[in-house]
C-alpha cells in the first residue's frame, strides 16, 4: 500500500498547482488516501476470486493429504493443521 501512495505521488507531482493550494501536504494525503483504496479494493476483488475458485473445485480436491509419506504422527499433525485452515476458510466465506 505504501508503494501504491509513494508511486501515486511521483506519477502526480506534476498536476500540483502551487497558485491554486498552498498546502502540498494535502493534496498528497488526498492522493495516498486514494491509492490506499484503490488497492484494498483490488486485494478484496482478488480475495473473492479465490474464494471463487476454492468453492468450484471442493475444498477436499484443494487440501488433501493422500501423498504423505512421512510418519503416523507427522500425518496426524499435518491432517490436524489442513483441517484448522478448512475450518478458517469456511469461517471466512461465511462472513
Amino acid at each position: 500500500m505504501i508503494c501504491d501512495g509513494i508511486e501515486n505521488c511521483l506519477q502526480y507531482i506534476d498536476n500540483f498547482d502551487p497558485e491554486k493550494s498552498k498546502n502540498p501536504f494535502a493534496y498528497f494525503t488526498q492522493i495516498i488516501y486514494y491509492a490506499f483504496l484503490r488497492r484494498i479494493q483490488k486485494e478484496k476483488k482478488q480475495m473473492e476470486i479465490k474464494n471463487k475458485i476454492l468453492e468450484k473445485s471442493g475444498y477436499d480436491e484443494v487440501m488433501h493429504t493422500d501423498s504423505y509419506t512421512g510418519d503416523m504422527q507427522g500425518m496426524n499433525a499435518n491432517a490436524a493443521d489442513m483441517g484448522s485452515i478448512k475450518e478458517n476458510i469456511e469461517i471466512k466465506m461465511n462472513r
